[in-house]
């Protein structure tokens, strides 16, 4: 008889991650590759960082499915290592956030063009949501036999919330019981995006000279884990004060990083340590919205911006490629494993024993990262093409912060 721990070995996404290197490698994942550009090495490991944390949180749904399929309870699952992979995936990706646009206010003098800020980041993050949505749409008029359950007025009420890009909270649509389940709730993301874009202006004041910065950025960090830490329910994903301590983590990366205090052992090293934190984060935290947790991927994030590989793995060609399609990987998996997962013979299939399972989640793992490559290349990529024409159309703004002082 297997038991339901079974259906939780760590290796299958190791196994999982090495096949889709091999398979995104091949000639024709060429096109999701980025317009040749001279890009520091410290940025290729961020690029290759992306698509490894966007398979994270793919195989963490993969693990609920398990319990999904068998008495319909999306919950963590019951093994630490993949309950810890979808918060851990996130939260770095809050860091990368965090110290790009906080790198970009320090490189700017606290300057951006703020309009043609937002109007990039929102022809970057549409496409791809609205593609998400309509799969979302698709998904729900199947399972309801494309007929109306509910009023047409109610039909719109639910779907309404749904097109604000994850600003807004979901509910569901036509009537379909946990609609974001058939999404896998990887929109709940965006809404933090959204508030860290709309906070940037304000932090932006912040953003002065470089003992000015470091400071700021102690007493926020600190602050913020003060808060985490007092809070008492930080194990909860709601936590808007841990959500925030993830940006501010990324934004002091980048302000050490724009002082040139960053990390400069070798690249053996500095992955032996890198993967020697990543262990003891398995071995002692039970959730990844922790402060132990925070701290040990701080240290890892830091690692990873001061040009750490994990012994080449994040500058491999089709590590960056992973990344390139990220943002599709991570917000199309849910439709693709609902999609699998749909069909009764694949679900039979899957419930039978924990290698059956996994096998599953691999071929669906392969469709996403063909059906990401394509949005990518034909959707993604036109759609940032678009928000930089559109910017270069706005007039440029003259009433902009004074220039600081760039001493220190």
């Amino acid at each position: 008889m297997v038991r339901a721990m079974d259906f939780y070995p760590v290796w299958p996404a190791f196994a999982i991650s090495a096949i889709l290197l091999v398979l995104v490698g091949l000639p024709p994942f060429a096109s999701a590759d980025a317009p040749p550009a001279p890009r520091p090495g410290r940025l290729q490991t961020i690029d290759g960082l992306r698509g490894f944390l966007s398979l994270a949180v793919l195989f963490h749904h993969g693990a609920i499915y398990h319990r999904y399929l068998t008495d319909g309870a999306w919950t963590l699952p019951p093994s630490r290592f993949y309950a810890l992979l979808g918060g851990c995936g996130v939260s770095v990706f809050f860091m990368i956030t965090g110290y790009l646009f906080w790198g970009r206010l320090i490189d700017e003098c606290r300057r951006p063009d703020w309009v043609r800020l937002y109007v990039g980041r929102l022809f970057r993050i549409a496409p791809i949501y609205l593609l998400a949505i309509l799969g979302l749409l698709v998904l729900v008029m199947m399972q309801s036999d494309w007929m109306m359950r509910v009023s047409p007025a109610s039909f719109m009420q639910g779907l309404a919330p749904w097109l604000a890009l994850g600003f807004l909270d979901f509910s569901d649509i036509n009537g379909h019981p946990f609609t974001q389940n058939l999404i896998a709730g990887v929109t709940w993301s965006l809404h933090y995006e959204w508030l860290f874009y709309l906070a940037l202006p304000l932090m932006a004041f912040a953003a002065g000279t470089g003992t000015i910065r470091i400071g700021v950025m102690l007493i926020a960090v600190a602050t913020g884990f003060l808060l985490v830490a007092c809070g008492g329910a930080f194990d909860n994903p709601g936590s808007h004060f841990g959500f925030a301590t993830l940006f501010l983590i990324g934004m002091g990366c980048a302000t050490l990083d724009r002082r040139g205090w960053t990390a400069t052992p070798r690249d053996g090293i500095a992955s032996t340590a890198a993967v020697l934190l990543l262990l003891a984060l398995c071995h002692l935290c039970r959730s990844a919205y922790t402060p132990l947790a925070m701290i040990l991927l701080g240290i890892c994030f830091y690692l990873v911006i001061s040009g750490c590989s994990l012994f080449g793995l994040l500058t491999l060609r089709a590590s960056r490629r992973l990344g390139d399609i990220s943002y599709g990987v991570y917000m199309l998996q849910g439709l693709v494993l609902a999609s699998m997962f749909q069909c009764e013979p694949v679900r039979r299939f899957a419930l039978m024993s924990p290698w059956r399972h996994w096998t599953v989640i691999l071929a669906a793992a392969a469709v996403l990262v063909v059906v990401a490559t394509f949005a990518h290349r034909w959707i993604e990529r036109p759609g940032i093409s678009a928000g930089r024409r559109v910017a270069r159309l706005l007039p440029r703004r003259c009433d902009r912060l004074p220039v600081p002082s760039r001493a220190g």
